[in-house]
């Protein structure tokens, strides 16, 4: 997603519920099983850090929130149970999604913002607009638990406008 996609999509969430989950998506990169298993104790809201306790291949890594995401967060813990071994993001009944229940209300809070969504939709908007904003790859490779640069480098999806933009910057004869 664009970031003027990315804040439609912000915009059509119409609980704290959606709105926590869509920040929390799109500021961490974060895979949707690891959201699943996320529970309040393995996120520090003072801090930002989220603990991944099991990430692709039984990796942990530690993912970060910014200080929307966090408003966000508080916002919709309000609502919930103060319980540290609960899922972070749960169901109505306070439960842990499924990986169909989550598809489920991620396409349904697409369909509002009138575009396809999917957790892994906002995993690759992460990557591209942390690049976007000047992450570098080693530190994009750690935040997203890759192995390699490689995977890194296919999930970000730099448009013609971006290579102009580094060229502008960072171009060799018009920074002599």
């Amino acid at each position: 997603l664009s970031e003027k996609e990315l804040k439609r999509l912000i915009r059509a969430c119409a609980t704290p519920r959606e709105t926590a989950l869509i920040l929390l998506l799109a500021d961490t990169g974060m895979r949707q099983a690891e959201l699943i298993n996320l529970t309040w104790s393995e996120t520090d809201i003072a801090t930002g850090q989220i603990l991944i306790r099991r990430g692709k291949g039984g990796h942990a890594r530690s993912v970060y929130v910014g200080a929307k995401t966090r408003r966000a967060l508080l916002k919709y813990r309000r609502g919930l149970q103060p319980m540290v071994t609960l899922p972070v993001i749960q169901t109505l009944e306070g439960g842990r999604f499924t990986a169909s229940g989550l598809r489920s209300l991620l396409l349904r809070i697409g369909t509002k913002a009138n575009m396809h969504l999917s957790a892994h939709m906002l995993r690759r908007t992460f990557a591209t607009l942390s690049l976007r904003s000047g992450m570098n790859l080693i530190q994009l490779q750690g935040l997203l638990g890759h192995a390699n640069l490689a995977m890194t480098e296919h999930y970000t999806q730099l448009l013609g406008q971006d290579y102009a933009e580094a060229h502008r910057h960072f171009g060799p004869v018009d920074n002599l």
